[in-house]
């Protein structure tokens, strides 16, 4: 692979790193928000795809126009008082984020080696830290290794799978709001990722094909955990590790490791965020989520998500105007 296509294919892998994460391999986002829904939930997932796919394209012109600025995009839009308000914001949506990690880090890793929660947690978020403090190499690096591995992982677990029946019918109606609530939370965990390495890729063609890349990939893991959870009797906390489990014993503890580097790929991607536009002493914050690590994951995934999402609109708004040079703040 030359240069240009491992530039692509590197950020296309980030992109589905920061958003197949927290609740994404656990089967319990899909779940509440598509699998509910039944067959009908297929065409929530076509749409978010789409939207996945125009959000990286113009979040990755953007983080080339402001250098990779959070406050610089911002400013594009917004009058100079808000960009202040705005940052705030984002840093609660990050708070949440960062909650969910180490809450599905907690669950996680307790399951699968008997510790206290707050132990898997706090193992997460120091390794998280760590990786961010290394910089944008690192990071990428961290990210080509573990998120193929874990898509190969997802697949093989759907593939593997045996249904109990087929998909109820689900909910009458409302798979587009889901989506549209879906596709604006995971929207905004992209946007900020790929606003921070827009500056990594120049020529638009790069843009549209890591952008293609990440959208696609979403997809296709998400049809395949939808096709999982859809048909499973009683979903639970982390529902892809239970239908691992019904695979066998190996695939059970396989996957709740798969879903731990899941958690951890998108703790990296948010606190490389953090990173880039507050500096590296702004990581060592991210161990403040270690103390939300008993809550349950069902619990907060369902309280956070209605919230976030109606603060993400106004961070994707941006993107619908043309991106420009935005002078130092």
């Amino acid at each position: 692979m030359g240069g240009r296509g491992k530039r692509v294919a590197t950020i296309g892998l980030m992109f589905i790193g920061a958003v197949a994460g927290a609740g994404f391999a656990s089967g319990q986002e899909i779940w509440q928000f598509f699998g509910r829904h039944g067959p009908a939930g297929r065409w929530g997932l076509l749409l978010v795809v789409l939207s996945f796919w125009v959000v990286g394209v113009r979040a990755l012109e953007h983080g080339q126009a402001s250098q990779g600025r959070l406050d610089r995009f911002l400013a594009g839009f917004y009058p100079p008082r808000w960009v202040p308000v705005l940052e705030g914001a984002w840093l609660a949506f990050l708070a949440g984020q960062m909650a969910l990690v180490a809450v599905g880090a907690g669950w996680t890793l307790g399951d699968l080696t008997g510790w206290p929660r707050v132990w898997g947690a706090g193992l997460t978020m120091l390794l998280t830290v760590a990786t961010v403090l290394g910089g944008a190499g690192r990071v990428l690096r961290v990210n080509n290794l573990l998120t193929p591995l874990l898509m190969a992982l997802m697949l093989a677990v759907a593939g593997l799978h045996r249904p109990h029946g087929v998909p109820a019918p689900g909910a009458a109606g409302g798979w587009w709001h889901s989506a549209g609530l879906y596709a604006a939370y995971n929207g905004l965990m992209g946007l900020v990722v790929l606003i921070a390495l827009g500056p990594q890729l120049r020529a638009r063609p790069e843009r549209l094909a890591a952008a293609g890349l990440g959208a696609l990939g979403l997809g296709a893991l998400a049809l395949a955990v939808w096709a999982v959870v859809a048909t499973l009797p009683q979903p639970g906390q982390l529902p892809m590790v239970e239908a691992a489990r019904r695979i066998g014993p190996g695939w059970g503890r396989a996957y709740a490791l798969g879903l731990w580097v899941a958690l951890f790929t998108t703790g990296v991607g948010e606190g490389f965020a953090l990173v880039s536009r507050f500096g590296r002493r702004a990581a060592w914050s991210l161990l403040l989520a270690v103390g939300l690590a008993g809550w349950g994951f069902r619990e907060l995934l369902v309280t956070l998500y209605p919230i976030m999402s109606v603060l993400a609109v106004l961070f994707l708004l941006p993107l619908i105007r043309h991106p420009r040079q935005i002078p130092s703040l």
